[in-house]
């Protein structure tokens, strides 16, 4: 019964802060997903705080499906030509960060910290590429 009522309480807040979320900028949705990030990152060998950062993960996973349909600012600044084969590539990193925060969230739900831990590292590197790429 507990896990049902976490389970709702942690749904109706995706969809709210969804919501919430597709208002905002790329560089505002980064932000937050940046600080949701960190903070997963100061619990991640505390297994008491797993189902805490397993829900946090989900949240930072539904963040990063909304910029995926934001465009960087210096992709708008690219000739035409250019600019449709760089946001698919943008696209394509975004999924692959989606996917790993996703797998993130599973290895906290089953109390797998060792696994969450080479999976943040996968995460954190990604991201530094994906920012030098997309956010010169």
């Amino acid at each position: 019964m507990r896990k049902f009522f976490a389970l709702t309480l942690m749904t109706l807040s995706l969809t709210a802060f969804s919501s919430f979320a597709e208002e905002r900028s790329l560089e505002d949705n980064m932000k937050d997903a940046e600080k949701i990030f960190k903070a997963i990152g100061g619990s991640l060998t505390d297994a008491s705080k797993n189902a805490e950062n397993a829900a946090a993960a989900l949240q930072m996973a539904e963040i990063m499906k909304i910029t995926k349909e934001q465009v960087p600012t210096h992709l708008q600044e690219m000739p035409e030509a250019k600019r449709a084969e760089a946001f698919k590539g943008y696209q394509d990193a975004i999924q692959q960060s989606i996917d790993l925060i996703n797998q993130l969230a599973q290895a906290f739900t089953d109390n797998d910290n060792a696994a969450a831990k080479a999976i943040y590292r996968q995460i954190k590197d990604h991201k530094q590429d994906g920012h030098d790429q997309y956010d010169p």
